[in-house]
């Protein structure tokens, strides 16, 4: 294997599970030239801490880990041939305002709007990250949806987003969480859905897209 490292540092594992450690940081890159024998269906594994670009080919990855363990991506198709992976750390500013809902004016909400209130009620509870959460419950029997919503957010063409949020659940019939992007010629279109269909009962979990 051609392992290419640039702006990065060696240091031994403290904790001695592994030899040794490679520390990126902004503007690191690790490259390794990969010759694909069969076209087929693969996967990326990475182990590490933190949030990384992986790229292989035209294929492009955001992984997330909060502590050293193993990262993968999707599942995903190349075709016979040579290919260069390329590993970069991304240093993440989190653009949403009141992510972790811990700032309230008034008894409102600082930078969300709820929708649909009817039938729900929205109250704080212990949080993931920070004091509070937002608890959305409901004793409706019948079908519908409470719209939680963030105020939009300036983002620039080319530039790559992570979107990730935690959630955790009791008696849910069914969850999504949708991804929206405004153009001024078409209006609003949907990017994806994470945290989708989930039901049942869960503490809590991260969801990336």
């Amino acid at each position: 294997f051609d392992l290419q490292a640039s702006n990065v540092k060696i240091i031994k594992d403290p904790t001695g599970k592994s030899n040794n450690l490679m520390i990126l940081e902004k503007g690191s890159v690790v490259r390794q030239n990969i010759h694909i024998l069969k076209s087929g269906i693969y996967r990326v594994a990475l182990k590490g801490e933190g949030v990384f670009k992986v790229k292989i080919g035209d294929k492009v990855f955001i992984l997330k880990s909060n502590s050293l363990s193993y990262m993968y991506t999707p599942p995903f198709y190349l075709t016979k041939g040579d290919y260069t992976l390329e590993i970069t750390p991304l240093v993440i500013t989190n653009l949403v305002m009141n992510p972790s809902f811990e700032e309230v004016s008034s008894g409102i909400l600082v930078g969300w709007k709820i929708r649909n209130p009817r039938n729900f009620e929205i109250s704080f509870d212990e949080g993931y990250d920070g004091n509070y959460s937002l608890r959305v419950s409901t004793n409706s029997t019948k079908k519908t949806w409470s719209w939680i919503e963030s105020e939009p957010i300036n983002v620039q063409p080319g530039r790559i987003y992570l979107v990730g949020i935690h959630i955790k659940y009791r008696n849910v019939n069914s969850t999504h969480i949708p991804i929206s992007v405004y153009y001024e010629d078409e209006g609003w279109k949907r990017l994806t859905v994470i945290a989708r269909r989930m039901t049942g009962d869960s503490d809590w979990q991260e969801y990336l897209s």
